[in-house]
């Protein structure tokens, strides 16, 4: 109802949304989690913005490792350099950046990405903290926890809290 009145300028989600094999053994699980979804968001009238999460990276046997399915199936600001893994944009007084911690995490070998989205970062993080006056709030977001006693040990922290802390 809100985004159907106006009252959404936008959606952000963070991770799992697009379960390699259909998701939970159900093959149409991805299809009917995209119909619902665009029903709140306004039938494409809200922006619905994403950073991926575990289940959107997938070990294709034919292309090697990566976020196939993900990738064509969000394309988040700058999607054509960046296959939507990372993004920012601003929204009224708001900066956000989306980023994918899963580039971080056992499991999936892609460090030239890694290297490249921390390069992009620090630089999206350099000039939105130099546009305060403008667009005063940053946000970041991801799927993995900042902090976790879980099976993270805190590796979104430790990798790019640093970097947030300087610009932030």
């Amino acid at each position: 109802e809100e985004s159907a009145a106006g009252a959404l300028d936008a959606i952000v989600m963070f991770g799992d949304f697009v379960y390699q094999d259909g998701g939970v053994g159900k093959k149409n699980h991805e299809n009917a989690w995209m119909r619902d979804v665009s029903r709140f968001a306004g039938n494409g009238s809200v922006p619905i913005m994403v950073s991926p999460g575990n289940a959107d990276f997938t070990h294709d046997t034919d292309r090697g490792p990566g976020f196939y399915r993900y990738s064509t199936q969000f394309a988040m600001p700058g999607w054509e350099t960046t296959d939507s893994l990372w993004h920012s944009f601003d929204i009224g007084p708001a900066h956000i950046v989306g980023i994918n911690t899963e580039l971080i995490e056992w499991g999936v070998p892609l460090p030239e990405k890694l290297d490249e989205m921390k390069a992009w970062l620090h630089d999206d993080l350099k000039a939105a903290a130099a546009n305060r006056a403008n667009v005063p709030w940053i946000f970041v977001h991801y799927h993995r926890p900042s902090y976790s006693t879980g099976n993270t040990d805190d590796i979104p922290y430790k990798q790019f809290g640093p970097l947030m802390y300087k610009y932030g």
